[in-house]
This record gives C-alpha cells, structure tokens and sequence, in this order.
C-alpha cells in the first residue's frame, strides 16, 4: 500500500470522525434548545419540574391553583392537508361528573387529547356557537356540562381546538406553533423550530381552563328572555386573554 493510499485513509477517517461530532454537537444543541422551549412560562406555576415527554419535547409538571398540572408539547405531523402543527396541551387535575368533547373543526388524523369524538353521542350546541364545532358526550352529565358552557364563546379563542373534559381532570389543547416549512421531513422533531414557546400561549390556556371551571361551577344559566350580560368589572369570557394578555 503506497503512502498516498494510506494518507487518503487517515483523512478519510478523520473526517469520518469530524463529521460524526458535528453531527453529535448539533443534536445536543438541539436538544438543548427544545428542553428550554417551556422555560418561559415555568413562573405561571407552582413546584414547576421540566422533564422529556415521550415525544422528545419538555413537559412541566406543576401545581396551579392548588391542584396537579401537566404542560405538554405534542407534534403533530400527520394531517393530511395543511401544515404540521405543534399543539400544547395543558393538562388540569379537577373532579367532573361525566365526560364532555368540544372540538373546533375536527381534521382526519389530527392529534386531539380525545381522538375517537364521534364515537360519543353528537350534542346540540349552543346557538351562539360556530357551525364547525362539534361537541359530544355520553350521559346527562355531558348534557349539562354543555349548558354550563352556554356562556363560553370557542370562537374567540383561534388557537383553541379542543377541551376535554373528563371525570378526574380537564385538558386544553391550543396551537403553539405551525411547522417552519411546508413540506414534510421523515421526522417530526424536524419540522418545528426550537425557539422559545411564547409564554401568552400558556397563558391562552390558563384563561380557558379557568373560563371552563368556573362555567362548570356555576352551572347552567337560566334561560330568560333578558340579554346575558357579565361583570361590568369582568371582560367577556373571550375576551379576557386578548385584553389581559396581549
């Protein structure tokens, strides 16, 4: 083997070499900057831990309000028209007496807390509500969870997509982020940047699972003839993100 061969052997491994730790730096930057993509909205909460979910993102499990929180982040890459989009989830340990889905314009094969919605019983929405939202639910339990909710306008969240409401907690699941390009990568931790989620993204879910729970706690409206009308001193339930928030 002549001296050359062997010198274009060396430089081929060592460039080997460099490459395999460009690519390792690269990943652990980017891992990096995914885990840092909550930190933001680490001091809407109480006892805040971040931990990796299952989908390679950061998870804060917390306390808000007194009772158990988890905040995730979920890629969602599989739809089948549109941009992949990343949805955070937020997550809120409260007692409920049945199960109740309101989905704002379900999509095959999008990622939703509650996927299977038509499975359930298909319920009257309240008038005011836009045409695309579908709500569903089993059992006189879901029936008056939705009339509590008369007064909770989907429409005036845009980012919002669904609440789900069960028997031991409530999740809301809002868009954080579309993908950085349209088309579509082999792998869904690629299409989304890793820049810092906006904390008002929380904070659209905070209002809303609080919007839910109080509507829930008061119970249905009575029905009247007079126009319904809020707390001079309290905006519109949604409104109140837009005019705190932003």
């Amino acid at each position: 083997m002549s001296v050359f061969v062997q010198v274009l052997i060396i430089a081929s491994f060592i460039g080997l070499l460099a490459v395999i730790g460009w690519a390792v730096l690269a990943t652990r930057r980017e891992n990096l900057r995914r885990m840092a993509m909550l930190h933001g909205a680490r001091d809407r909460f109480e006892d805040a831990v971040v931990t990796k979910s299952p989908w390679r993102y950061p998870r804060i499990d917390a306390t808000f309000e007194g009772s158990p929180i988890r905040v995730d982040l979920v890629p969602d890459s599989m739809l089948r028209k549109g941009l992949p989009v990343l949805w955070a989830q937020l997550t809120w340990t409260r007692p409920h007496p049945g199960e109740l889905f309101v989905t704002k314009e379900p999509r095959a094969g999008e990622y939703l807390k509650e996927p299977d919605i038509h499975s359930r019983r298909r319920l009257p929405m309240p008038e005011a509500w836009p045409e695309t939202t579908f709500a569903s639910g089993n059992g006189p339990a879901a029936e008056t969870m939705l009339e509590a909710l008369d007064g909770f306008d989907p429409a005036a969240h845009k980012r919002l997509k669904q609440i789900a409401i069960t028997r031991s907690d409530v999740t809301v699941t809002i868009r954080a982020a579309y993908a950085r390009r349209p088309h579509r990568v082999f792998l869904a931790s690629e299409v989304f940047a890793t820049s810092p989620v906006d904390p008002r993204v929380v904070d659209q879910g905070l209002a809303v699972l609080r919007q839910v729970e109080s509507a829930l706690a008061d119970g249905p409206r009575e029905r009247s003839g007079e126009t319904k009308q809020s707390d001079p001193a309290d905006p519109e339930p949604g409104e109140r993100t837009a005019g705190q928030r932003k």
